[in-house]
């Protein structure tokens, strides 16, 4: 009887060797437009590697991610788990025969399938589709093959399409308003009415039933040696992200000096866009003028960061360098954060200009806007200001918000109010935003005018962080071979109990803006306090560490 068991288990051993994928939950539903980000777990609860061949779902309805790389096939060793995010992107086109669906995982050689079942609780099934029609051309041909983008809300790629053999094109779209762009190979990335980044990109309004003819005049290409390149990434799975535009652009401080034969086109062609491909790589070339310039990375889900030698996104302008580009300029990284615009909420209003120095401003360029919830002290999501000022930025989960304008090379426009996004009150108006600035190139942010020590970010954190801080010009204690100041620079961390626990600068360091990065895996959580000491200077601020 004894050996009869065992010949029984030896037989029954090779049947439990296997993968089985379990899903929590394995139903979600999308309740209204605040609840479109759901979390589902994907575990192997078998004790083989549980290896998904693919997935099948409705990629016009729901964007997935996940916390780890995901490349198919993927491998879930036994009692691994991956977390995946479900977002119901395009809400907008839900109709009554949509709210019910199926996602379906394929494992073990399609030999075994386990399915997610979504519920969507809310749609409408009023048809509100405009067209817009036009041409894409250069100053003496059509341009046949350009590929032209449809930009939902000015941030979001809604849809593409290719001219025809007399560069037109037509398109059905949803109502609403978009940025539209054309791109072909050998001309400059244009956006509608000539201009080439999003930041001076002009909007349109699409309409129920209605025509709209959006032309593009494409610019050719300058050969030049002038290019940088580089790989996108996502901040939590460190996998590329396959999608999206790079913009490259001077700031205000860091104008063009253009050579007499550059002057005709790049009177036109300020900055530059490029697409980020599926590998998560980037270049951008033909730049015309060799110089300092900023790169930064736009995908949808996202919010834009720029460059970072660090790794964390800098989504911040301060938090960046800018980058010289002559000849070709390689292995550039930027890291971009997940964005948490789940919501329904929305603030709209002006941002108005005011000068220091008496100089009559009507508009500052290259102005971007963030909504940032004072509860996790986190950035949700941002907009792009019209040239007159007005902006609107949506998407927004219930909270307590302020709004921060950005202009690169000049001080951050916060807003006075805080706006409570709540059941009662989901849309504001009039919201106001006031941006004083210097007259545009006058004011030289490169050698900071003071000491300063910016509140780190992110905070709370966990684990890392990045403290930001300024240094004058001047001549105490020491004065640098161009001019500039030097003073023995300390950066260190304490707890609270006014212990040392880390000591992040410790050197010689002359005026201009500093960024350090802070790990703090080795800490546990709770308020620790950073202090900067510069000469006879010194200031102390609170972060705060949650793990």
């Amino acid at each position: 009887m004894k050996n009869l068991i065992v010949f029984i288990a030896l037989l029954a051993s090779p049947l439990l060797a296997q993968p089985e994928l379990d899903l929590k939950p394995n139903k979600i539903e999308f309740r209204d437009i605040f609840d479109r980000l759901e979390n589902v777990l994907f575990i192997n609860k078998g004790d083989e590697n549980l290896i998904i061949d693919t997935m099948e779902y409705n990629k016009d309805f729901y964007y997935v991610r996940f916390d780890k790389q995901w490349e198919y096939p993927v491998v879930i060793p036994p009692g691994d788990t991956l977390k995946m995010d479900c977002l119901l992107a395009n809400y907008f086109l839900v109709t009554s025969l949509d709210t019910l669906d199926t996602m379906k995982i394929f494992y073990s050689g399609y030999s075994r399938q386990e399915n997610l079942k979504i519920r969507i609780r809310f749609f409408d099934d009023e048809d509100k589709y405009g067209t817009v029609t036009g041409s894409v051309a250069d100053s003496v041909n059509p341009v046949a093959g350009a590929k032209v983008y449809f930009y939902y809300e000015g941030s979001y790629l809604f849809d593409s399409v290719i001219t025809d053999n007399q560069g037109k094109y037509s398109k059905n779209l949803p109502e609403g308003e978009y940025v539209i762009a054309a791109e072909k190979e050998g001309y400059y990335y244009n956006f509608f009415q000539n201009k080439f980044d999003k930041y001076t990109a002009d909007m349109v309004k699409i309409e129920k039933d209605s025509v709209l003819e959006v032309n593009f005049n494409m610019q050719p290409k300058m050969l030049t040696p002038n290019r940088i390149s580089g790989k996108v990434i996502d901040f939590v799975s460190r996998a590329p992200v396959k999608k999206g535009i790079i913009v490259v652009r001077k700031g205000k401080h860091t104008p063009t000096k253009l050579s007499p034969e550059m002057v005709q086109l790049s009177d036109s062609v300020k900055s530059y866009t490029g697409n980020i491909g599926e590998d998560g790589s980037f270049y951008v070339d033909n730049i015309i003028e060799p110089g300092y310039y900023y790169v930064q990375a736009f995908s949808d889900f996202y919010l834009p960061a720029y460059t970072s030698n660090d790794s964390l996104p800098a989504i911040l302008w301060q938090q960046t360098d800018s980058v010289f580009i002559q000849n070709s300029v390689g292995n550039q990284t930027i890291i971009l954060k997940r964005d948490s615009s789940y919501g329904g909420g929305e603030i709209s209003g002006t941002l108005n200009f005011t000068s220091s120095d008496s100089t009559n401003l009507t508009e500052v360029e290259d102005v971007i806007i963030f909504a940032k919830n004072i509860d996790y002290n986190e950035l949700i999501y941002y907009t792009i200001p019209l040239k007159n000022g007005q902006f609107k930025i949506n998407h927004l989960p219930y909270g307590r918000y302020v709004l921060i304008a950005q202009s690169i090379g000049f001080e951050d426009a916060i807003s006075d109010n805080v706006f409570d996004i709540n059941t009662a009150q989901p849309v504001y108006g009039n919201a106001k935003l006031t941006f004083t600035v210097t007259s545009v190139g006058k004011k030289n942010m490169n050698i900071p005018a003071g000491f300063r020590l910016y509140q780190n970010y992110p905070n709370p954190f966990n684990p890392g962080t990045v403290i930001n801080y300024s240094i004058p010009g001047g001549s105490y204690p020491f004065t640098s071979k161009v001019g500039g100041a030097k003073y023995h620079v300390t950066l260190k961390v304490y707890d609270v109990l006014g212990r040392e626990v880390a000591t992040l600068v410790n050197e010689i360091q002359v005026a201009g803006k500093y960024k350090v990065a802070f790990d703090a895996n080795e800490l546990s959580s709770g308020i620790y306090f950073y202090r900067l000491t510069a000469g006879s200077f010194s200031t102390v601020k609170k972060m705060i560490l949650i793990k």
